[in-house]
C-alpha cells in the first residue's frame, strides 16, 4: 500500500506541474503560428484572448488572420495606428476598442450580411457585410505576411456557426469542460513546450509555431482544477476509493 500511495502522490505532483496555463508570446519581428485551411465558412465565430507586449504598434500588426493574400480578402484582427484594435474584412475595417496592457477577450461572428465584433463580452460594432475567404488560420502576423504583432495570444476557438450573445458571455467566463459539435478549432495554448499547437476540438486541426515563445501568463483558465489533498488522511481516503471503485474516484476527484 505504501508503494501505491507513493505512486498516487507522484502522479498528483506531476499533474500539478504539467497542468499549468500558458499562452503564446509573439515578438513582433518574425513570430507566427499557422494552419492551412480549405473551406470558406457560411458562418463563423472566432474567439481569442490577447494582451499586447508593447503599445504604439504599427497599423496591420496583426493578432489573427484567415487568408494569405495580396488582394485584401479574408479577415484580420490587428492594431490600428493609435493604440486601437481593428477588425479588417475584405477592403473594409473598423476600430472597436483601445489597446491597453491588459488581457482582452475579442470575438467576431459573421454570416449572410452581418458581422458583429464583441469586446470583453459586449457587442461593440455591427456591420451589414460578410467576408468569408479562408485559406489559413494564423496568429501573430497579418494576411500579407509583412506585419507581425507584438502580442500574447491565449485560447483561440473557432466555430462554424454564430454564437449568441449569452454564449459569448459564457465562454468569456469559463471554458472548462466545454463541448460543442460546431467547434472546429480549439487551441487552448497550454502545451508549454514544443512547436506544435494541439487542437482540443477533436478535429486534428493542429497548428505549427514559427518562433513564438511559451509563457505562463494567460487570459483565461483552461486547466481543470486537480485534486490537491490537504492531509495524509484525505489522500488515504482517495486512494482507498480508487482501489475499491476507480470510476467513482474519477468522478469525485477528477
Amino acid at each position: 500500500m505504501k508503494t501505491f500511495l507513493k505512486l498516487i502522490v507522484s502522479i498528483l505532483i506531476t499533474n500539478l506541474l504539467l497542468g499549468q496555463n500558458h499562452s503564446l508570446s509573439f515578438d513582433g519581428v518574425d513570430d507566427y503560428a499557422h494552419l492551412d485551411w480549405s473551406e470558406n465558412p457560411s458562418e463563423y465565430t472566432v474567439s481569442l484572448w490577447v494582451k499586447p507586449n508593447s503599445l504604439g504598434q504599427d497599423r496591420h500588426s496583426a493578432v489573427f488572420n484567415s487568408y494569405n493574400t495580396s488582394n485584401n480578402a479574408g479577415i484580420q484582427i490587428e492594431s490600428g495606428n493609435n493604440d486601437n484594435y481593428r477588425f479588417v474584412y475584405g477592403n473594409n475595417n473598423m476600430s472597436f476598442a483601445d489597446i491597453t496592457m491588459e488581457w482582452s477577450h475579442i470575438v467576431v461572428t459573421g454570416r449572410s450580411n452581418k458581422t458583429i465584433v464583441y469586446f470583453n463580452g459586449d457587442s461593440i460594432i455591427t456591420d451589414n457585410s460578410f467576408e468569408n475567404s479562408w485559406n489559413q488560420i494564423e496568429i501573430g502576423r497579418n494576411r500579407n505576411a509583412n506585419n507581425y504583432g507584438h502580442f500574447k495570444v491565449d485560447n483561440l476557438m473557432i466555430w462554424d456557426r454564430v454564437l449568441s450573445t449569452n454564449e459569448i458571455g459564457s465562454i468569456k467566463d469559463d471554458v472548462i469542460g466545454y463541448e460543442d459539435d460546431n467547434l472546429v478549432v480549439w487551441w487552448d495554448l497550454n502545451e508549454g513546450v514544443g512547436n506544435t499547437i494541439n487542437d482540443r476540438s477533436g478535429n486534428n486541426n493542429h497548428g505549427t509555431i514559427h518562433g513564438a515563445s511559451w509563457i505562463e501568463d494567460f487570459g483565461i483558465n483552461t486547466v481543470p482544477i486537480e485534486f490537491k489533498p490537504q492531509t495524509k488522511q484525505e489522500l488515504q481516503t482517495a486512494v482507498d476509493l480508487w482501489v475499491s471503485d476507480n470510476t467513482t474516484a474519477l468522478s469525485t476527484y477528477g
